[in-house]
């Protein structure tokens, strides 16, 4: 993999971004690489490795990959194993280096928006365009000695001698044609023999290129969306450009000089002609890219709310509602998807009668100007017409077919180079849609990065919580304590033209290590804002915040999380198990961690730490509450984010949970619920009896 993979630190950003980025067009080859090689079971975890490396893995060593899936490396570096076709497959991920995230930094600034244009940017084949793509091609092609460039010019090669190849197929099918037109058995069997020699590096270079433009199909496997586009999009590109380009210039050099300069000039008017028409009615396709894109997006984010928020929603039986904005956004996407088809059909219709026959026609034209106007011809094409007037008709014809059909196959190659020329800027305009997402996302990451916020300019500009007007100070890491000094509580506000609604106007408080602080108060007063603006969730506008490292401080959410993977899995998160190991961390320390909270039963009633299943479902609701207090590692500090449940008017009683006093309140709230329930037998009984008299009276 390239060098410009980042790790996933606290201090690196966007690791999904660059890694994507890394891997299109020729990086793809390296990725196949490292891949390639298979890999064994490890031999320091717990499991015993088999006596020999089987074909295909078996399950418990797929539940080893999934438990391993990241190995930290002693040099920083990482590796992520992959079960694939039965085996497991290694990719190795370098960290990028602080100093190339400080270099791209100053390349990838967010473009402006403004409220004038309703947050919208321009998205086209312009100069902001190619400014964009020069930073993204930064990191796709991360220095000039790498092996991007080795595969760039390999590819270039080929394509060169695709072009090259193509010039001499459409010589030697002139002169096949011609010696069978005047029976020469001879030389047709010598054409032929030709014909067989130069199939072979023409198919070895057509299959090189199309194994080189097919790699990047497994990107999508691994990357978002809109990475995976840009990069079919900029891998096909390339080479749908640079061969049509070097074939126009090449067939039109050799088939100048068989139909002269009037010709040539033909050529030239007819490429302004149609090319002046074709850039007339091509639509926006960059700004319906990005359109599209968006919409999807919004698509699946509707999907993604709606598994996340299932049960709650049943409950409220709201599931019509439900079904009717994913209907709606179901709806706007599928409508622009069919306007974008029904403007391709016109397009493609407009550009098919340009291209294939309106250029057919003029190629027809053309290639007759050395047999009716030889005079116009060059002095090359003269030169075989003055010979014939002293030889035989069927020479003559011979001669002139060799001519026609040579210069016909030149033309069907320019008209083809024309073709992919014109539609590539097609492609072209989608990928700027695809090149200002991408970008877009990679310049917000590096403001993010040095907590820099863009501000959405509006025309009054006097909002006092406006996301690009900062004068607050965090201090990290000094103390042990967690302090707010003069810091206003703000939720903030991405609507242009709309300040952050002001919670608390000026909070001051310290917390102290060792000490307790509870929070309480009705929905909207700010309870949970504290939280998040101290994780840095929110900005903070105004004030000073002093609090210790991120490391040193645990947040305890409202809504209990349980992750993909094993029960082991839920208790180390947000560890993985290779951390956990290098911790020096057992399945015992474990089980004496799940003891203290109470959930030692657990292991053995799920089948023990190495089970994997949907735990949010297994787990009950204090069974899912309870894990949040389970700590691997004890933190400075711990925050527990509240809810609006309780208020404190009738005081509040806390106690330790397996206490002796807890137990024996357990023990007597039991009590009295059994002696309630026998308090009420005597009415159920006269109820079965009157039920019982009904029964009886019915029969």
């Amino acid at each position: 993999m390239p060098s410009s993979i980042p790790s996933t630190s606290s201090h690196n950003y966007g690791l999904a971004a660059y890694a994507s980025l890394a891997i299109p067009i020729i990086s793809i080859y390296r990725y196949r690489q490292a891949i390639s090689s298979f890999i064994s079971p490890d031999k320091k975890h717990s499991h015993p490795a088999p006596p020999q490396t089987p074909a295909y893995l078996t399950t418990p060593q797929y539940e080893i990959a999934q438990r391993e899936m990241f190995k930290f490396r002693s040099d920083g570096q990482r590796e992520l194993l992959i079960p694939h076709r039965g085996k497991l497959r290694k990719i190795v991920l370098r960290p990028t280096a602080q100093s190339t995230i400080k270099l791209h930094a100053k390349h990838f600034i967010p473009p402006k928006t403004s409220i004038r244009t309703n947050g919208k940017k321009s998205v086209g084949v312009n100069r902001e365009f190619f400014r964009q793509l020069k930073c993204l091609f930064m990191i796709i092609i991360p220095r000039s000695t790498s092996k991007e460039v080795f595969m760039v010019l390999v590819h270039t090669f080929f394509l060169l001698m695709r072009t090259y190849l193509s010039f001499l197929v459409a010589r030697l099918d002139g002169i096949i044609v011609r010696d069978l037109v005047s029976a020469d058995l001879k030389g047709f069997a010598k054409g032929l023999l030709y014909w067989y020699l130069l199939a072979i590096p023409s198919t070895y270079t057509n299959s090189m290129l199309t194994n080189l433009d097919s790699r990047i199909t497994a990107a999508d496997q691994f990357l978002t969306a809109d990475i995976a586009k840009f990069c079919d999009s900029l891998s096909s590109l390339y080479s749908n450009i640079s061969k049509p380009a070097l074939d126009l210039i090449l067939f039109n050099y050799q088939l100048g000089k068989s139909i002269g300069k009037v010709g040539s000039m033909g050529l030239i008017i007819n490429y302004l002609i149609t090319g002046w028409i074709l850039r007339q009615i091509t639509p926006a396709f960059g700004k319906l890219s990005a359109v599209e894109t968006k919409l999807e997006g919004d698509f699946r984010l509707t999907h993604a709310r709606l598994i996340t928020n299932s049960e709650e929603i049943s409950f409220y039986n709201g599931s019509r509602l439900e079904k009717d904005i994913l209907n709606r956004t179901y709806l706007r996407l599928i409508r622009h998807v069919n306007s974008i088809f029904k403007i391709r059909i016109a397009y493609s219709m407009a550009e098919d009668l340009v291209i294939k026959y309106a250029w057919s026609a003029v190629g027809y034209m053309l290639v007759s100007i050395p047999v009716f106007f030889p005079n116009q011809a060059s002095q090359p094409s003269r030169a075989p017409i003055a010979a014939l007037e002293s030889s035989t008709v069927h020479s003559s014809v011979a001669k002139r077919t060799e001519s026609y059909i040579a210069n016909r196959r030149l033309m069907l190659s320019l008209a083809d180079a024309g073709g992919r020329m014109m539609t590539s800027g097609k492609d072209l305009a989608e990928l700027a849609g695809y090149t200002s997402q991408v970008y877009t996302l990679l310049a917000t990451l590096h403001d993010l990065n040095q907590n820099r916020f863009q501000s959405i300019q509006t025309e009054a500009g006097n909002c006092r919580f406006d996301m690009g007007n900062f004068s607050s100070q965090i201090i990290e890491g000094e103390e042990d304590v967690v302090e707010f000094f003069h810091v206003p509580i703000v939720v903030p506000s991405l609507i242009p033209g709309r300040d952050g609604e002001l919670l608390v106007d000026d909070l001051s408080v310290k917390i102290r290590r060792g000490e307790h602080c509870l929070i309480t108060g009705p929905n909207g007063v700010g309870k949970t804002a504290i939280a998040r603006i101290l994780a840095g969730l929110w900005p903070c506008f105004e004030g000073v915040i002093k609090k210790p490292r991120a490391d040193q401080i645990m947040y305890l959410p409202q809504r209990p999380y349980l992750s993909l993977g094993s029960l082991r899995d839920q208790v180390i998160y947000p560890h993985s198990f290779p951390e956990f190991e290098a911790m020096g961390g057992t399945d015992e320390e474990l089980m004496r961690i799940l003891e203290q909270a109470h959930l030692g039963y657990i292991p053995a009633r799920e089948g023990g730490f190495d089970t994997v299943k949907e735990w949010k479902d297994v787990l009950s609701g204090g069974e899912k509450q309870r894990p949040q207090a389970v700590l691997t590692e004890v933190p400075r500090l711990s925050i527990e984010l509240g809810i609006s449940t309780s208020d404190g008017q009738n005081g509040w009683e806390v106690s330790k949970i397996g206490s002796e006093a807890e137990k024996l309140g357990t023990v007597e709230k039991e009590v009295d619920e059994l002696k309630n329930r026998l308090a009420e037998v005597d009415d159920w009984k006269n109820r079965l009896h009157q039920i019982a008299v009904e029964l009886a009276f019915q029969k």
